[in-house]
C-alpha cells in the first residue's frame, strides 16, 4: 500500500517512522521547509519507548496516487496542506485524521470530496525540536480509536486498525464518530485551555486551587454538551484521567500561543463552546476562558 503522512510534525513524524518498518511504502507530505529538509536530513526521532532512529521516506517527486493518507498536519493547515498535496488523492483515497477538535469532517468531506475515517491518538506527548528533531517523551504505546460513519469502508477500518497494532500503537475501533471525536475533547480543551492560560505543565496548575476549580467547571460544561448529544461522560473519570497526566506536560496549543504562532484554539475551544451554545446551553467557563485567551494572543471575539 502507498500510504502518505500529511503533516510531518511530531506525531506525524512518529507515525512515518513505524510505518517505515512496514512492507507499506510511507510518503511524507509537509511544507516546503520541512520537505526540503527530509529530502537532506530524513526523518529523526528520539524515544525512549520505541528508540531512536533516523530513516528516508519514499521521494514525493514521484507524484503517486495514495491508497490511505494519515491527516496529522495542523487544523489551521487543513485546507491548504490538502490542496497542496490534491494531485496525490484518488477517487478512493482513504482518510484518516488525528485532528484535535471540531469542524474538520466538514471540510474533509464537503470540501475534499474525501472518503474519511476519523481517529483521535492519545497517551502521546511528541513535538518537533529547533532542528525538527522528533521527541517523544511518552514511555509508553499511544492509544488510538477510529470509526467511520461510511459503511463503504468497513474493510479498510479493519485494514487501518490493524496496521496501527502492527506499528506497536493501541488502536481500537468504536461504534461512531462523535464518541472517538468527544471521549478526547472533553479531556484536551481542558488541559489546552488551562495550561494556555497558565502558561505551564498541568502538574503545576493542578497545584493551584482556584484552577481546580475551574478544571473541574469545565469538565462538567463538556459533559453537558456530550450528554445532549448521547455521549456519555463521567465528570470524576476524566478528572481522574487529567490528574493522572504527566507533571511537566505540556500541550501544543499552550506552545504555539506562547511563541505567538497560529494555535488551534478554534478548533479545541471555540468551536466546542459554538456547538454547545447552537444546542441552547450556557457555557460560563468556556467563554470567560476562550476571552481570556483571545486577549492573550491579541484576538477579537
Amino acid at each position: 500500500m502507498k500510504i502518505g503522512i500529511l503533516g510531518v510534525g511530531g506525531v506525524g513524524s512518529l507515525i512515518a517512522s513505524r510505518l517505515s518498518d512496514t512492507k507499506h511504502k510511507t510518503f511524507c507530505l509537509g511544507s516546503l521547509n520541512s520537505n526540503k529538509h527530509i529530502r537532506k536530513n530524513g526523518i529523526s526521532i528520539k524515544s525512549n519507548f520505541y528508540g531512536d532512529k533516523n530513516f528516508f521516506s519514499e521521494d514525493i517527486n514521484q507524484k503517486v496516487k495514495l491508497d490511505f493518507l494519515f491527516i496529522t498536519v495542523k487544523g489551521t493547515k487543513l485546507e491548504e496542506s490538502l490542496e497542496n498535496y490534491r494531485d496525490f488523492l484518488k477517487k478512493n483515497t482513504v482518510v484518516i485524521s488525528l485532528l484535535n477538535g471540531l469542524d474538520y469532517r466538514e471540510i474533509i468531506r464537503n470540501k475534499f470530496n474525501l472518503n474519511l475515517i476519523m481517529g483521535s491518538i492519545g497517551s502521546l506527548e511528541v513535538f518537533l525540536d529547533s532542528n525538527r528533531v522528533a521527541i517523544h517523551k511518552s514511555n509508553k504505546k499511544p492509544t488510538v480509536n477510529i470509526a467511520t460513519s461510511e459503511s463503504k469502508l468497513k474493510s479498510n477500518i479493519i485494514f487501518i486498525n490493524n496496521l496501527l497494532i502492527e506499528i506497536g500503537f493501541n488502536s481500537k475501533i468504536k461504534d461512531n464518530e462523535d464518541s472517538v471525536i468527544w471521549e478526547k475533547l472533553t479531556r484536551l480543551t481542558v488541559i489546552s485551555t488551562i495550561t494556555s492560560i497558565q502558561d505551564s505543565t498541568i502538574g503545576f496548575a493542578l497545584e493551584k486551587s482556584p484552577t481546580k476549580e475551574m478544571i473541574m467547571k469545565l469538565i462538567n460544561e463538556l459533559c453537558l454538551i456530550t450528554s445532549r448529544i448521547n455521549q456519555k461522560s463521567d465528570p470524576d473519570e476524566i478528572y481522574k484521567t487529567i490528574k493522572a497526566l504527566p507533571y511537566d506536560l505540556k500541550t501544543s496549543m499552550q506552545r504555539d500561543i506562547h511563541i505567538n504562532k497560529p494555535s488551534e484554539i478554534d478548533f479545541i475551544l471555540k468551536a466546542p463552546l459554538e456547538f454547545g451554545n447552537k444546542l441552547g446551553l450556557e457555557l460560563p467557563v468556556m467563554k470567560y476562558c476562550y476571552e481570556i485567551l483571545c486577549k492573550k494572543i491579541n484576538q477579537k471575539l
